[in-house]
């Protein structure tokens, strides 16, 4: 099969028409270290990310396909792996703000104390672990943000809503969906699917966002996921990943095969389709890094839909 072989990377974005095409900011370099493990960091860049900017607004639906890759031949629990499809805005109140589904490995952020305070939860090795690193493949639907202390922005805290963390195997089709509804709130899910495409009512995780920062920012003056300043985001996949020292510790490839469609937009000035091409963002740079990404977009206007792929293989 030609999963065994490449990383696909398929994204699909549901939209409703209305509204000029708005573009979320160039993506930042990533200010969420705080999710990778302290120590054992490498000189060199680890992450393969690509993505590109869309317009949102309510009726707008992501949904992503991956399979889930073997583990890697050798697994540090003191090791870092992130791999989404997620969303994230450049709205400019916290210090970030990511909707992001994830499979997960290793030392990472794996659950949250939920309302009022939404602290983060960890799992990780060592003093102070919240709980035993995460040694086998497992995905939850996930809310990373963090808002800052103070006017002057010099310090921020950090907050996460996180559903079921599920277990995940070598070979499993796993969906992801995020949409926002004409209410106003996110509903994000993962899934794993069958032959079919029916998603698994046991094997899945989901979460609902009522309200940007979980209504923690109200004295920020936001509340509302539909206001202007939600109106762009960046969407798109990574394998963010701290601490890799070899080959070994990298996963052979991956698998997302995503439908990015518009059904109600129908072209021109008033309701242009929000499809610009992806671009890789981020490349890595170790000498046992993956040696092959790259990152094809296919708009097929007839059915008013963008076909992504991310290709990330070894040769």
């Amino acid at each position: 099969l030609a999963w065994l072989a490449v990383v696909s990377l398929v994204c699909v974005v549901a939209a409703a028409a209305g509204g000029a095409h708005a573009r979320a900011p160039p993506r930042a370099r990533r200010a969420w270290r705080a999710r990778g493990s302290v120590g054992n960091e490498t000189q060199c860049r680890l992450n393969v990310c690509a993505g590109s900017g869309y317009a949102s607004r309510h009726g707008m639906v992501y949904t992503a396909d991956f399979v889930v890759p073997p583990l890697p031949a050798t697994v540090d629990v003191s090791d870092t792996y992130y791999i989404y499809f997620n969303t994230f805005f450049g709205d400019g109140v916290g210090k970030y703000n990511q909707i992001v589904p994830q499979l997960v490995l290793g030392s990472v952020l794996c659950g949250s104390t939920g309302a009022p305070d939404y602290k983060p939860r960890w799992c990780a090795d060592g003093a102070g672990a919240d709980a035993p690193a995460v040694r086998t493949w497992k995905f939850g639907a996930h809310y990373y943000f963090a808002l800052y202390k103070n006017a002057s922005r010099t310090d921020a805290v950090d907050h996460a809503v996180y559903g079921k963390l599920v277990d995940a195997h070598a070979g499993d089709r796993v969906r992801t969906t995020m949409a926002l509804s004409a209410a106003g709130a996110w509903h994000v899910r993962m899934a794993v699917v069958d032959d079919d495409g029916n998603e698994s009512d046991t094997r899945s995780s989901a979460i609902t966002l009522p309200a940007p920062y979980m209504g923690l920012a109200k004295a920020n003056g936001t509340s509302s996921w539909l206001e202007a300043r939600y109106d762009a985001l960046f969407a798109g996949s990574c394998w963010e990943l701290y601490g890799l020292q070899s080959r070994a510790n990298y996963p052979d490839f991956m698998t997302y095969e995503v439908t990015v469609a518009d059904p109600l937009s129908r072209g021109g000035d008033k309701h242009p389709f929000p499809f610009d091409p992806w671009q890789i963002d981020e490349y890595p740079t170790c000498a046992y890094s993956p040696d092959h990404y790259a990152v094809t977009t296919d708009v097929r206007y007839t059915r008013r839909a963008q076909y992504t792929t991310l290709d990330i293989k070894y040769d």
